[in-house]
């Protein structure tokens, strides 16, 4: 990297804000008595998400994340969930879903990319309900049936 006496940093909208910063700390680190500067420009929405995503991966067992498995933003979260160590489920639509992979899991976590529309969340959060219902009603059958 060329040295200069003034850098500007620029980052896509959706790139996760550490990231970014972690950048500017390099170019400083390698750059000292340079002028950075950077101008925060990530989308308020996904830092929201970012920060939401946080408080879903300690609560719980699974993780679902719906969005474009082209979306950088969605990626990331897919991204954050698996680094953490928690199970995680990347899907687009609800009919990815399935049943078996819920199995004896007792808090899902859901969250979505930033371009997901709302109603493909609400359809996906549905048939999570549909599943948990379903393995309600089985061990109520198998605990009635002993």
């Amino acid at each position: 990297m060329p040295r200069c006496a003034r850098y500007g940093v620029i980052s896509q909208t959706t790139q996760p804000i550490e990231r970014v910063r972690v950048l500017v700390e390099q170019i400083q680190k390698f750059n000292p008595g340079a002028e950075i500067r950077f101008v925060d420009t990530v989308c308020r929405p996904t830092k929201d998400r970012q920060a939401a995503l946080q408080k879903l991966i300690a609560e719980a067992d699974l993780l679902v994340v719906v969005g474009g498995r082209e979306s950088n933003n969605t990626r990331h979260l897919v991204a954050t969930c698996r680094a953490s160590g928690r199970r995680t489920i990347h899907i687009e639509r609800p009919e990815e879903l399935n049943a078996k992979d819920f199995a004896n899991v007792k808090t899902i976590g859901l969250t979505a990319g930033t371009s997901t529309m709302p109603g493909t969340v609400e359809a996906v959060f549905k048939r999570l309900q549909e599943f948990s219902s379903n393995q309600l009603k089985q061990q109520t059958t198998d605990n009635t049936s002993s």
